[in-house]
């Protein structure tokens, strides 16, 4: 039987589950104080995707002058290749559009094509490259914005 995935607004809560995950996932993962900081700064909302009482997934965006900057997307390993990715990037959109944010804009690195994949699927489209954005290893990151 497949299980229920749901999605919500993240809390305090789920701040110690986040935090792991993003050591799983990152090279040059965001601390558990970082998240909470973005927690509670009126200008950011977190998503989080729930399997039952475990995290499997988050992301987030940041709203600076009507723009979100979208960040952390993550699905926990074991549960990629479910279609997790989709709703829980959509509920984060609208959940940004609730905050008056009119375009999103994102970084990826350009390997990673089931990311790009998925926000074009959102309706993101590439405008440009970053050289060198990212450490560990080094790459270019692909600039994408929905406007």
């Amino acid at each position: 039987m497949r299980s229920l995935i749901t999605f919500r607004k993240m809390t305090t809560e789920d701040l110690d589950a986040v935090s792991q995950m993003e050591k799983r996932i990152f090279s040059m993962p965001w601390s558990r104080d970082a998240y909470e900081k973005a927690l509670a700064d009126q200008n950011v909302v977190y998503v989080v995707a729930k399997d039952g009482n475990r995290v499997v997934g988050s992301c987030g965006v940041r709203n600076i002058l009507s723009e979100g900057e979208v960040t952390n997307v993550m699905i926990d390993l074991p549960y990629r290749k479910r279609g997790i990715s989709y709703p829980m990037l959509t509920k984060l959109l609208a959940m940004g559009e609730a905050m008056g944010i009119r375009r999103f804009f994102l970084e990826v690195r350009c390997s990673n094509e089931p990311a790009i994949r998925l926000y074009r699927k959102c309706g993101f489209e590439s405008a440009g490259v970053r050289r060198g954005l990212y450490e560990r290893p080094a790459e270019d990151g692909l600039v994408m914005w929905k406007r």
